[in-house]
């Protein structure tokens, strides 16, 4: 304990030290509370962070469970793709619809306790993990170190095409790893036209799902402002597993919480805190060993 209950030790001290000391003596006390009481100075800010994190980012926190894809193991459609900028050969992935139902919702009027959401992936070389706590972020809220606007922007016109040319609904599994894939065309290549078949990121299996890919992407360029008037994205960034994106024809829910905003004070400790802890969070996540379903990530080298 950092108070010491003696009370000879508080007589010592008013006769070892001048109120000056003391008072030097208090402030000491004080800068060193939260190593005493959580073990290390670092733990109050990141406590801090855990408790208001919410509300200092612009996103909405929610821990979801896998539930499966929509389409069962003998109907879905596993791609293999290559990548000739960032590895050599091909690799096998499972494009499909992802549904998730949310285990805790921290407060959201938007996606509630025991709701169900739908998802596609946006990182194609990383594994799902079967229960993600994600941060759920508006489209031009997303920050760039989840996805750039440029992406998002024609990830808006990929959901023009694809509602523009196709009902609402995904009524097969050729639709559902169609839309997938051509969601991964458009973030992994790196020239401006999109084509599932070319470029240095192509897919190379199941001509039927890239000729329907390839319809939605037509024309897709990064110097057209696109726009999907009644429409919602959404970009969810998890620490356990892959990102995701999804889009809903309902009417604007606002991402927001019951949580009480947080004060200015707070965000200094957030701040500083979020220094401290950013070696460690990237450590986390290169280290992380893949779990659960390998579902929109790397089957095989």
């Amino acid at each position: 304990m950092w108070v010491a209950a003696d009370p000879l030790f508080f007589r010592e001290q008013r006769l070892r030290f001048n109120l000056a000391s003391t008072s030097q003596k208090f402030r000491f006390r004080l800068a060193e509370f939260p190593m005493r009481l959580f073990g290390s100075s670092v733990l109050l800010p990141l406590l801090l962070v855990g408790l208001f994190a919410g509300q200092a980012a612009a996103g909405l926190m929610v821990n979801a469970e896998f539930v499966g894809t929509t389409f069962p193991a003998n109907a879905r459609k596993t791609v293999s793709y290559e990548n000739s900028s960032a590895f050599s050969g091909s690799r096998n992935a499972i494009a499909d619809q992802l549904n998730w139902k949310v285990t805790k919702d921290f407060g959201s009027n938007a996606l509630p306790e025991d709701s169900f959401f739908q998802t596609f992936c946006i990182e194609i070389d990383r594994f799902l993990s079967n229960s993600s706590e994600f941060m759920i972020f508006e489209a031009s809220e997303a920050p760039a170190t989840l996805i750039s606007q440029e992406k998002v922007n024609l990830l808006t016109g990929l959901v023009s095409n694809y509602l523009t040319l196709t009902d609402e609904v995904f009524d097969s599994s050729i639709e559902t790893a169609a839309f997938q894939i051509a969601t991964w065309e458009l973030l992994n290549e790196n020239g401006t036209s999109f084509n599932a078949n070319d470029g240095t990121f192509k897919f190379t299996n199941h001509s039927e799902v890239r000729d329907l890919a390839n319809t939605w992407l037509a024309g897709l360029n990064t110097s057209t402002d696109y726009n999907v008037p009644g429409y919602q994205l959404r970009f969810l960034n998890s620490d356990e597993g892959q990102d995701q994106f999804m889009f809903s024809p309902t009417s604007p829910t606002p991402l927001t919480s019951a949580s009480v905003p947080e004060p200015a004070a707070l965000a200094v400790w957030a701040s500083f805190a979020v220094g401290l802890m950013g070696t460690a969070v990237r450590r986390r996540r290169h280290s992380r060993s893949a779990s659960g379903p390998i579902v929109g990530g790397s089957i095989s080298a």
